[in-house]
């Protein structure tokens, strides 16, 4: 290394002629999905996605004006 902690100048070109690594994962990414549920008042949408999302089920009805879960799913 040359006086100074700098790098050389033989050191700087032969760093520009490198090629920039591609980053890969071995994971593939997760694709984001967006889904909407339309339907009548007290049908069961929200119990629904409940019941989807955190695996369990409301018996009594607790009427929603609008909810956003969102939930990590596993292929």
């Amino acid at each position: 290394m040359p006086p100074g902690g700098g790098l050389a100048a033989s050191d700087k070109k032969d760093k520009s002629k490198q090629r920039p690594e591609k980053r890969t994962s071995d994971v593939p990414a997760q694709p984001n999905v967006k889904c909407v549920l339309v339907g009548d008042g007290a049908v069961g949408k929200t119990n629904l996605i409940l019941s989807y999302i955190q695996d369990r089920f409301t018996h009594e009805y607790v009427p929603t004006a609008f909810d956003k879960y969102n939930a990590r799913t596993v292929t």
